[in-house]
């Protein structure tokens, strides 16, 4: 009994895995949930299904491979902030989305907001709006937002390790960011983020020192 509870567990994990947008995620997925059919392929004596799931197994790992060792071409372009035309039409597209991560995001609020569009191959897939302070010293994000399939955490070390400094010729001391959910708070973290407080509530907000 115990096997046809495995065996359609691992359906679930297949199915699962075709709902994500991000790729990569979708192929690690498929590759738990075709290794874990070509196991119970082995337990119920069915060869076939043993060798046609072992085979999609493979070319989930040879695609993840190529994946972790492709070279994106990332370039970026400096944007007016919500000024920019392309801006507001990236936003609207993305907008439920962005709205999920960043529920207070007022796109009608353009006072001194600045901005970068991330570059990958020449395809637009992230978006990072931030505001300085008086004296150019100090940043705050408004958004830091990657399109589903490229949301990987490289887009946003692009923009914090090289693009800012380009952009505003080294005069950016610090970044500041609001941590709005558990997930974002973990990003911020893996993104150098500390938090300026020690209280654990959340909203809470993060800064970064960009060197």
């Amino acid at each position: 009994m115990w096997i046809q509870y495995f065996g359609t567990a691992m359906s679930v994990i297949i199915a699962v895995s075709l709902m994500q947008k991000n790729i990569r995620w979708l192929r690690i997925i498929n590759a738990v949930g075709a290794i874990g059919f070509a196991a119970y392929g082995v337990l119920i004596g069915a060869v076939p299904v043993m060798a046609l799931n072992s085979f999609i197994f493979f070319i989930d790992l040879w695609f993840l491979f190529r994946m972790r060792n492709s070279d994106d071409r990332f370039d970026f372009l400096a944007v007016d902030g919500l000024k920019s035309l392309y801006v507001r039409k990236f936003i609207e597209f993305h907008k439920d989305d962005i709205i999920s991560f960043f529920p207070d995001f007022n796109a009608d609020d353009k006072d001194r907001v600045k901005g970068c569009l991330i570059l990958r191959d020449v395809i637009p897939v992230s978006i990072i709006l931030y505001r300085l302070d008086e004296n150019n010293k100090t940043g705050e994000i408004i958004i830091d937002y990657s399109i589903p399939s490229h949301r990987d955490r490289t887009n946003a070390r692009y923009f914090f390790d090289y693009v800012l400094r380009h952009v505003e010729l080294g005069s950016v001391e610090r970044m500041t960011a609001q941590a709005g959910s558990s997930s974002h708070q973990q990003y911020l973290k893996h993104m150098g983020f500390t938090a300026v407080s020690e209280e654990t509530e959340l909203p809470a907000v993060y800064e970064r020192s960009i060197n």
